[in-house]
């Protein structure tokens, strides 16, 4: 056999091979409502936990000078010290979502947003919880809740749907996808 045919051979079988790849991912039905996110671990397929935060507001007080000057924390918490859906750590893929949004024309960095956790175990871990910082002084959103939030790269997927792939995500954290103009935080966590 020449080396023209081998060749030809070997790219005949990559593109059939990525062909069959997309026809799988293209195949997973997207979440039946919005705001439900489903993440895509290998050949599976895995329903986030869904919990509703409590908001938990401080006022770090006011300084008047020429007007008034506030800063207040946000702390949106969940429930419990860990996920119960767990997402194996994957070395080098990225972890995969999709998002069911009410019109996948938006702009998905404006309508969902993947948020990094912060654990508070107590000694009685059914107190525990898991929780994101956030703030504000005049209005502008303070860098402490900044590094919270992790970027991703989506693309359209079904009818009203986003495909989201994140890199930054890291074994031992914990995560949640919040979808604009829903209350909920669909949780997971990286083993």
């Amino acid at each position: 056999m020449n080396n023209h045919i081998k060749k030809l051979l070997f790219v005949s079988l990559v593109l059939s091979l990525c062909s069959f790849e997309l026809l799988t991912a293209q195949s997973i039905k997207e979440p039946e409502f919005n705001g439900q996110v489903l993440a895509i671990v290998e050949d599976q397929v895995i329903a986030l936990e869904v919990q509703k935060p409590f908001a938990k507001t401080k006022n770090g007080g006011m300084v008047l000078v020429t007007g008034a000057l506030a800063k207040v924390k946000t702390i949106l918490r969940v429930e419990g010290e860990s996920s119960n859906v767990v997402i194996p750590h994957q070395d080098s893929t990225a972890y995969q979502f999709i998002v069911k949004v009410p019109n996948n024309e938006d702009d998905p960095s404006q309508v969902i947003t993947l948020i990094e956790l912060k654990q508070k175990v107590k000694m009685n871990k059914k107190n525990s919880y898991r929780f994101v910082e956030t703030g504000s002084a005049n209005g502008f959103k303070a860098e402490s809740g900044i590094k919270s939030f992790k970027t991703f790269d989506a693309s359209k997927y079904g009818e009203s749907s986003f495909l989201i792939e994140s890199s930054e995500l890291k074994a031992g954290k914990e995560y949640a996808i919040v979808v604009e103009g829903y209350e909920n935080f669909n949780l997971f966590r990286i083993k």
